[in-house]
């Protein structure tokens, strides 16, 4: 495998999962603010690339092509920083942006909800309802995102290689598990 994408709910350990395997691999490891100031150097920017990868197209915005302008930069950025191989990138729909061959692998991690709403308590210092909400508007927005662009359901286990549940399992174990 030359290139790994890391799909993952919100605090889902992705992140920690993602930078792990790279490390261990001796391979670039690749997030979202990664590829969005590479997109940015063309001009646009930073927080409106952030915007169109994180919310779906309004019913007004479908009808404009901004945001797929910048979609497509944010494609082309994640394929110009992954092309030499060797990159493990963890964020928003990398296993859609890349076209599945035989150098990628396509990994999705998945974790229990009072997990994720621990996690995002802690980092974010919310309380349980607002963590609970938090995640689940990111989840949504995410899926509409996918199932508008392309035609597919988020969660869908086909859309990926690998599906590894942490509710059991330690990242090290979860590493070990791909290598």
């Amino acid at each position: 495998m030359s290139i790994v994408t890391i799909s993952r709910g919100s605090f889902s350990s992705g992140e920690a999962l993602a930078q792990c395997l790279a490390g261990k691999l001796g391979y670039r490891c690749v997030d979202r603010d990664v590829i969005v100031e590479r997109a940015a150097a063309r001009g646009v920017s930073q927080d409106e690339l952030r915007d169109a990868l994180a919310r779906p197209p309004t019913f007004l915005e479908r009808f404009q092509h901004k945001k797929y302008v910048y979609l497509a930069l944010i494609q082309a950025a994640l394929a110009e920083e992954v092309r030499t191989g060797k990159a493990v990138y963890h964020g928003h729909a990398g296993h859609l942006l890349l076209k599945a061959g035989r150098y990628l692998l396509r990994v999705r991690i998945i974790a229990p909800l009072e997990l994720r709403v621990r996690k995002a308590q802690e980092r974010l210092k919310f309380s349980r309802g607002e963590a609970l909400a938090y995640i689940e508007k990111v989840d949504q927005d995410r899926r509409k995102w996918t199932h508008y662009l392309y035609g597919v359901d988020w969660g869908d286990p086909a859309l990926y290689d690998a599906v590894l549940n942490l509710e059991n399992m330690e990242i090290a174990e979860a590493l070990s598990s791909l290598l």
